[in-house]
């Protein structure tokens, strides 16, 4: 185990306690591709085999269910994809304990799939994306082709309808539960709880669910829940089950929405020795004297399990003032988010759950139709620790810094509370958009395998980042044999491709 120094520090009179460790015995170490905290899942492997297999059975019942409608087969094929250029610069940040100057980064996307209507009542949606890219440092100039590639699954899932307002979803699919975000929020499913690590990624505010979407839409949709219940497939540890309920309300003509939600975050652990790992160093601390004196409940542990809840609210000045035609339908509309990360307390290192409460806010400027989306946001956080993660998936949920540097002085993180983001996207023509970011946010650099890192790039008043993206997005609905007309041409049939795919599905 680690053998643990506590060291006292007084500042302006505060005590405050520095964490340092001395290696004694070797305890269990995981590769970082093992346990990288996000995880788009590469293409292939027991993930895959899943997520298909979810599909699959929910296919199956689709079928079942149209057996009494003869001659609906595979009777509307939309064919998607997209094809993306990412670049941008880190003006100012960190990495791994050293400074980033004006760094620029460039990433490119692409991404292809089916839409299948496999009657009027079931919908079969599969994609795989890939993405090529520099990994942060640069420095070998050596090899001036180093560069990286990953590919994985997008979406594999299947929706049956059953009527209007009832309708049941399986498989990996994408959610976003807080429409009007484009950087900030969404924090149900992107964050951990103890400690409080909150993430997102760039134009994408949204995640990745494994597992079944049960949806009510009552009120001519003006009343949505979606009832899940699912597997962690993105933050380590994989496999746990977790149950959650996300709902909202709009009315007053749509001017007013709120909405809320609650998730059970691994209510069932499939591995306690990742959950809640039985080591000492992730021992409840009962209390520290002034001399370092450490007093330990030997008998509990922190642990990742968490009941996290959300509030959110969106108010549309538009139809307020008439809903004049030189505003978009995405202007003036102010909206904000509230998380509690954490509803039960544990001794020490999570006695305030004040201190697990993010909330974000944010505006839609009325951009006048010259552009689709001008959105400005905020955020507060007011978690006293260290946003890296490395030591959670390590040793357990206890905040422990990557960073051998860092110490929890709180004067030393309030400048890192506060997060903004600027976001602008016009479309330039049907199926090609543009888009700018300018924030200081959670983003955090990728390592050599693609992977994201562990602690946050800007982590200081100054650091920013800007990134634009161009994307040209397909599209295309089958019409009379055109698409299948095209890959003849090739050799192939569009029909006969997939019905192969999905026979593979059902039966892998």
């Amino acid at each position: 185990m680690f053998a643990k120094k506590y060291e006292k520090n007084d500042r302006d009179g505060e005590t405050n306690i520095n964490f340092h460790k001395e290696r004694g015995e070797e305890y269990e170490q995981t590769t970082q591709h093992e346990k990288s905290g996000v995880c788009h899942g590469l293409l292939g492997g027991r993930f895959f085999v899943r997520a298909a297999a979810l599909v699959g059975a929910i296919f199956a019942f689709g079928l079942s269910r149209s057996a009494a409608a003869p001659g609906l087969s595979v009777n509307d094929i939309n064919i998607i994809g997209y094809a993306s250029y990412e670049f941008g610069q880190i003006v100012k940040g960190q990495w791994n304990g050293g400074s980033v100057d004006h760094y620029w980064s460039h990433n490119v996307y692409a991404g292809i799939g089916f839409d299948a209507a496999m009657s009027e009542k079931f919908h079969l949606v599969a994609r795989v994306e890939g993405k090529m890219w520099n990994p942060y440092p640069n420095e070998d100039r050596r090899d001036w082709r180093q560069r990286g590639y990953a590919l994985w699954l997008d979406q594999a899932r299947g929706t049956y309808t059953f009527n209007p307002q009832f309708s049941l979803t399986a498989g990996y699919f994408v959610y976003k539960y807080n429409r009007e975000v484009r950087n900030l929020g969404e924090y149900m499913f992107r964050s951990y709880a103890y400690p409080g690590v909150l993430l997102n990624s760039f134009d994408f505010p949204a995640s990745r669910i494994l597992g079944f979407k049960f949806s009510v839409n009552l009120f001519d949709e003006n009343l949505k829940n979606d009832i899940m219940l699912f597997e962690e497939s993105e933050m380590w540890p994989y496999g746990d089950i977790s149950l959650a309920y996300i709902g909202s309300f709009s009315f007053l003509n749509n001017i007013f929405e709120i909405g809320g939600g609650v998730d059970f975050s691994r209510l069932i652990s499939v591995n306690d020795e990742y959950t809640t790992p039985r080591k000492e160093i992730n021992q409840h601390i009962i209390s520290v004297d002034s001399n370092g004196t450490i007093l330990k409940d030997t008998s509990h542990f922190y642990t990742l399990k968490a009941t996290k809840l959300m509030g959110r609210l969106v108010l549309d000045l538009k139809p307020i003032i008439g809903s004049p035609v030189f505003f978009n339908q995405e202007d003036l509309k102010l909206y904000g988010e509230m998380g509690v990360l954490g509803w039960k307390n544990y001794p020490f290192w999570y006695e305030d759950r004040s201190k697990r409460m993010p909330i974000m806010f944010g505006m839609n400027v009325p951009a006048w139709k010259i552009l689709d989306v001008f959105s400005i946001e905020a955020e507060y956080d007011s978690f006293p620790f260290w946003p890296d993660y490395k030591k959670t998936i390590d040793a357990g949920a206890v905040p422990l810094p990557n960073n051998e540097a860092a110490t929890y002085l709180p004067e030393e993180y309030d400048a890192t509370h506060w997060r903004w983001s600027v976001y602008l996207k016009k479309q330039i023509i049907p199926g090609f958009a543009v888009t700018l970011q300018l924030a200081r946010d959670h983003l955090r650099l990728n390592y050599s395998d693609g992977q994201p890192g562990y602690d946050e790039t800007l982590l200081n008043p100054v650091p920013w980042h800007g990134f634009s993206r161009s994307v040209e997005a397909f599209n295309h609905r089958r019409d009379g044999d055109s698409i299948n007309a095209v890959l003849a041409a090739g050799g192939f049939s569009m029909r006969k491709l997939i019905r192969t795919f999905l026979r593979r599905i059902i039966f892998i």
